[in-house]
């Protein structure tokens, strides 16, 4: 795997989400309602603006994912912020075509990083379904 990097979401990036999500509906979607296969442009431009919101708020921090080329591999984020207890979730996403070549465990790193360097979070835990 080439090194990959984050960034929070930018309006540019509904685009190349949209078509990640749609070609990665059969395995994404089992997972997050979300990724359907009626996913529309517009939900995506919605949902990406929607997260430079919250963002600003400290509500939630969602990133894209990006390869070589600043090709667009998935998405991951901290989210289920408990700001008494101080911990979150991390969660991510990789487009069906980026599978299998280390990018989720990769951002999960550097949203780590992200959560302990940029934020107040002393722990993070991941959730995910038995069968995922």
């Amino acid at each position: 795997m080439s090194e990959i990097d984050i960034r929070l979401y930018q309006q540019g990036d509904a685009d190349q989400m949209h078509a990640a999500a749609l070609e990665s509906v059969t395995e994404v979607y089992p997972w997050m309602a979300w990724c359907h296969e009626h996913y529309s442009l517009h939900e995506a431009r919605r949902w990406v603006a929607l997260q430079e919101e919250l963002a600003k708020q400290g509500a939630v921090y969602e990133f894209a994912i990006l390869g070589e080329g600043s090709r667009f591999l998935g998405g991951c984020g901290i989210n289920q912020i408990s700001t008494a207890n101080r911990f979150a979730n991390p969660g991510y996403w990789v487009r069906s075509s980026a599978m299998g070549r280390g990018v989720a465990p990769a951002a999960v790193r550097l949203i780590t990083d992200y959560a302990f360097r940029e934020t107040d979070l002393i722990r993070l835990e991941i959730v995910c379904a038995a069968l995922n």
